[in-house]
């Protein structure tokens, strides 16, 4: 004598539901989820957009720096001593391939001074292609003159 099987394989199975039961499936499903999506994606762009009107660019992650640049100074390949803000304070930076090395703490008053400074000590000089072109068109002008004769 062969076990029968188990009693839930031998239990008719539960009768099909028509296909379009659901309100929500289909076609009809689909339009409502790209329709509510579309919604959400609007509602998004014109609350970021009233944010960001209403002088939340820093709240919201964009507009004012932390860390900025002041000025970069190339000592060899891949080499450079940086001069960097950090929250109202200066400091000198040392970066290879390798590594990043704080230097020195500046003084950011005195270093606003020196640049200044440097800026009104600057020579007032001609530089070099005026004078090129007045030589150039002084020579043209000398080879245009007849020759006294």
């Amino acid at each position: 004598m062969s076990p029968s099987p188990p009693a839930f394989l031998l239990s008719p199975s539960p009768p099909a539901l028509p296909f379009d039961s659901n309100p929500m499936s289909g076609v009809p499903g689909f339009a409502y989820a790209v329709g509510v999506l579309f919604l959400v994606c609007v509602g998004a762009y014109f609350t970021v957009k009233f944010l960001y009107g209403r002088g939340f660019q820093g709240r919201l992650g964009v507009g004012k720096r932390l860390i900025r640049v002041l000025d970069r100074y190339t000592l060899a390949a891949q080499r450079y001593l940086l001069v960097v803000e950090i929250g109202g304070k200066a400091y000198l930076i040392g970066v290879t391939e390798q590594q990043v090395t704080f230097l020195t703490p500046l003084d950011l008053e005195a270093l606003a001074k020196d640049i200044a400074w440097m800026e009104q000590a600057q020579p007032n000089f001609t530089p070099f292609n005026s004078y090129l072109s007045a030589f150039s068109r002084r020579w043209k002008k000398d080879k245009k003159e007849p020759p006294d004769g």
